[in-house]
């Protein structure tokens, strides 16, 4: 709605209009770029530009021809890949079937791409809402009070444990020795003790 989108366009938006994806932001701007290669072609057409479209157009030949040593290159220029393509009477038509190939097939990353500042500061906008949302949710506040509240627990445990497993640890002959009662200890050690001959 925010940008005079009809809300039942919503489906057909790219997941990563939303998040970080990098990359599929990086082929919106080169698809972008083919595009605007391709209009510039097109109204500028020559038979010296079409020779020379792999340094004039870097992004439409890419597009059309694929990676570099690839088996399109292997067979086909560059205007007998646009010409096995779309089979228009002339280049000029051809270029124009491109440019509407590309427009009706990536309405929505054309779109993002065209206006990349305006769709970025309304995402964030709307993330930003979100979390203030989120926050004034009395629920929300009172699951982050209770992982709050755990998360210190869990911490004043782990204290103790560190602090137990430093401690001393006395042989156990020893504790025993210091908590069994004075006469029950001479009682054991008479037991203990060799009896002397009668």
């Amino acid at each position: 709605r925010q940008v005079g989108m009809p809300t039942s366009n919503s489906n057909e938006l790219p997941s990563w209009y939303f998040d970080s994806d990098a990359d599929s932001r990086n082929k919106a701007r080169s698809l972008n770029r083919t595009l605007l290669e391709t209009i510039h072609l097109k109204n500028n057409y020559s038979v010296d530009r079409m020779t020379r479209a792999k340094v004039l157009f870097p992004n439409l030949w890419f597009y059309l021809m694929g990676e570099e040593g690839s088996a399109i290159q292997k067979v086909h220029s560059f205007g007998d890949r646009l010409g096995s393509l779309f089979k228009k009477a002339t280049p000029f038509e051809n270029l124009q079937a491109l440019i509407d190939e590309i427009k009706s097939g990536h309405q929505f990353i054309l779109l993002w791409a065209q206006n990349e500042n305006r769709y970025e500061s309304i995402v964030r906008g709307l993330r930003s809402q979100a979390m203030l949302d989120a926050m004034s949710n009395p629920n929300w506040a009172r699951a982050d009070s209770l992982l709050h509240r755990r998360s210190q627990d869990l911490l004043q445990t782990l204290v103790s444990l560190k602090h137990e497993k430093n401690r001393p640890v006395q042989p156990t002959l020893e504790v025993l020795e210091s908590t069994r009662p004075e006469g029950k200890s001479k009682a054991i050690a008479k037991d203990v003790l060799p009896k002397k001959d009668v």
